[in-house]
């Protein structure tokens, strides 16, 4: 299927290319490069490449089962490629414009960016794309890798005790609380349950997305509260009164109700180990995981009489005290395994490194396609420069004007591109990391600066191999074979 994926991609971005190719004549071609615009591609080029991108399309929703989210993710993307080929026509129409009475060089730079079949636009997309992503990576990886290291252990509790049995609870508590170290205990009941309906309909009619699966596919832990929580953050809806006794009001995450179409006032129903239990939605919280909390996705109203449950602990200590509160809790509560929750940060930090190292590969892709782009456009130019340098050379003027021409084009590209690339992928970078932890940190101006810089140097060192590749004699050449009245 990744085959499939790869070469219908492949197919997508070779058809224009090869039909543009197909359709220029042996004679333009022996007559030397045409500098007019590309013609616009025929119907069936059209048609072959919406029918090659709807089947890719097609295939990737059934791949991933996520169809909402590839085509948001197609939309994006489709929205970005659309938006920096706008400015680079933008880019084209302008310097057409600001051109005239400037310095030669300086003229001569901006005059290339809009003259006719210039790879304006093209670099101006392939450099958009990868800038933008490269910006958006670095700012989700590091963000990640700074809520990890230095915000969740400040925030996270140090040890969870499971399987508590309720009797038990404000013993271990007092027990505890006593040990040096320990800041605060939060006990909390427990039991697992599974969902089993929704709005009264089986949750296999329901048709809960992939990306929800986790909630309703077996059974899953929760718990109740009188009061909401210090952390909770409510949505929609409102909590239920203090000491309240009626009916099962239930408090959702609001992510997970909205996949599966539930709102305010809709009915959940439980399978607990005491019987089902249908509950009425009362509010629905936005929830961080990424605080390793005792979050659940369900809570419930108390109960007037409880369902057999067990009940968890997490214990907030100095580092230095966890083997005590580990020894004091076997020995209170000998049948509740202690969970070490440095060893879970551990396991964490490390899958947020390789999502960044793959982020980072993917992101060094799209930079390296539009290295390609870059290249392709260099290399279709260079016949064209040798005319343009030979013309220089005629009018005396030097070899450093000819570089300094052509480096500040390349410059000046790269500069406008960089400038609403960079800005566009911090914005996507810090929205992504909002919607999943909402007091994670956001880098600082190094990754934008080095971004915008890196961008332009790129280009400038491009415009200077440019001009390295056409050594001065193949100039001269030029200049006396007649080549100016090409």
């Amino acid at each position: 299927l990744a085959a499939a994926v790869g070469l219908l991609a492949a197919l997508l971005c070779a058809v224009p290319p090869l039909a543009r190719a197909t359709g220029t004549s042996c004679a333009a071609i022996w007559r030397g490069p045409v500098d007019g615009p590309p013609k616009p591609p025929g119907w069936r080029v059209r048609g072959a490449v919406a029918l090659l991108g709807l089947t890719l399309a097609g295939l990737l929703a059934a791949w991933t089962g996520m169809p909402v989210a590839v085509l948001a993710f197609l939309l994006i993307a489709g929205l970005t490629a659309a938006g920096f080929a706008f400015l680079g026509r933008g880019l084209a129409r302008v310097a057409r414009h600001v051109a005239h009475g400037r310095r030669a060089v300086v003229r001569l730079a901006v005059a290339n960016l809009g003259r006719p079949g210039a790879p304006t636009v093209p670099v101006a997309v392939a450099l958009g794309i990868g800038l933008t992503l490269l910006v958006a990576v670095g700012v989700i990886g590091r963000s990640a890798a700074q809520h990890v290291e230095a915000t969740l252990p400040a925030e996270t509790p140090s040890l969870v005790l499971l399987n508590i049995p309720p009797q038990d609870g404000g013993r271990l508590s007092e027990r505890l609380t006593a040990l040096p170290g320990v800041a605060r205990i939060e006990t909390v009941p427990f039991l697992h349950a599974r969902i089993s309906r929704v709005n009264g309909a089986a949750i296999a009619e329901a048709d809960a997305p992939r990306s929800v699966a986790w909630a309703v596919r077996g059974d899953r832990g929760l718990s109740w509260r009188d009061r909401p929580a210090a952390t909770d953050r409510i949505v929609a809806g409102t909590w239920w009164p203090a000491g309240y006794a009626g009916p099962p009001l239930a408090s959702l995450d609001a992510q997970v109700a909205r996949r599966l179409g539930l709102a305010v006032g809709d009915t959940v129903t439980l399978a607990l180990a005491g019987g089902p239990v249908t509950a009425t939605v009362a509010n629905l919280r936005r929830i961080d995981w990424t605080r390793l909390g005792l979050d659940f996705p369900i809570l419930l109203s108390p109960f007037a009489e409880p369902p057999p449950h067990s009940l968890v602990a997490a214990v907030w200590s100095a580092p230095d005290a966890v083997p005590a509160v580990e020894a004091a809790a076997a020995q209170a509560v000998p049948q509740a395994p202690a969970v070490r929750v440095a060893e879970v940060l551990d396991t964490f930090g490390a899958t947020v490194r390789s999502v960044r190292r793959l982020l980072d590969g993917l992101s060094a892709v799209a930079l390296g396609a539009a290295g390609v782009v870059l290249l392709g456009a260099v290399a279709d130019s260079a016949r064209r420069r040798l005319h343009e340098m030979a013309i220089l050379h005629a009018l005396g003027a030097g070899r450093r004007a000819m570089v300094r021409a052509v480096v500040l084009e390349f410059v000046l590209l790269g500069a406008a591109v960089a400038t609403v690339a960079v800005p566009l992928g911090w914005l996507g970078g810090a929205a992504v990391i909002a919607g999943l932890a909402e007091d994670a940190p956001l880098p600082g101006a190094a990754i934008p600066l080095a971004a915008f810089l890196g961008a332009v140097a790129a280009m400038a060192a491009a415009g200077a191999a440019l001009v390295a590749c056409l050594p001065r004699k193949d100039v001269m050449r030029h200049l006396h074979s007649g080549g100016l009245s090409a």
